[in-house]
């Protein structure tokens, strides 16, 4: 049995609609609709034990379908294992070197993708060089929050410069609590990793929320003192670090 069809049996078994499920659990309706059809493959992890909570269930209960979607290895398992036994010295230390080792595979996979145009901007000498970034077509909420979905992602043509070589994904901003720093509109460079220092800016999921927010420890903070402070518990993921914003100059017009 799928992934789909199991969370299919347990909404059955609870007696929920799929309606009553995108209620309880906090995932949007349309997410759930996409796992259920098979067109999300990889659901995230939270939004597994966000299904998982609703539903009365334990992560346990999806893991042989979860590694299954996700296609884990007996070595990675066998990795899981053995990560779980560190006590919290041990997991920063591993976490520090695969922090690390995924950029430095980040950015050999970036120079592999760099194209030069024969472009030339005025007083230039040299031709453009550019990269393609990913922009989800949700934006991330710089407000109160609005609901993570699984959606598509259009690829954009940047430069390639000091500033967008860390870059992972373009985000749109929606809202102004991030003011003044980050406006309603922009286009922000994030960078994919699982945690941020105290005091930077982020993308986070928090409770089926993505917002953009000051990293505080345990709460998340709003630039713009008209919003209030968000807690950082329960189901909160950090999905990357806020680089900065995308200059309109920085991108290669179609």
């Amino acid at each position: 049995m799928d992934l789909g069809n199991l969370i299919t049996q347990y909404r059955k078994e609870a007696g929920f609609t799929i309606d009553e499920l995108a209620e309880r659990s906090g995932v949007p309706k349309g997410t759930i609709n996409k796992i259920i059809s098979g067109t999300t493959k990889a659901p995230s992890l939270d939004t597994i034990r966000l299904l998982a909570y609703a539903l009365g269930k334990r992560l346990a209960d999806f893991d042989q379908e979860a590694d299954s979607e996700f296609g884990l290895s007996q070595s990675e398992h066998a990795h899981i294992k053995k990560y779980r036994t560190l006590d919290g010295y041990g997991k920063n230390t591993v976490d520090g070197v695969l922090d690390s080792e995924y950029q430095r595979c980040i950015e050999q996979a970036k120079e592999t993708q760099i194209i030069t145009l024969p472009l030339y901007e005025m007083g230039a000498e040299e031709p453009v060089r550019i990269i393609w970034l990913p922009e989800p077509l949700q934006p991330a909420a710089a407000g109160y929050g609005q609901a993570a979905d699984d959606e598509t992602a259009e690829q954009i043509p940047v430069k390639y410069n000091e500033t967008t070589r860390k870059a992972d994904y373009i985000m749109r901003v929606s809202g102004d609590s991030m003011e003044p720093k980050i406006h309603d509109g922009d286009r922000i460079l994030v960078r994919v990793q699982p945690s941020v220092e105290e005091g930077e800016i982020g993308v986070f999921i928090r409770d089926s929320e993505c917002v953009i927010k000051v990293y505080r420890g345990d709460y998340l903070e709003s630039l713009n003192p008209q919003y209030g402070n968000l807690p950082f518990r329960g189901f909160s993921e950090c999905k990357g670090l806020v680089i900065g914003v995308l200059r309109p100059e920085w991108i290669i017009k179609k």
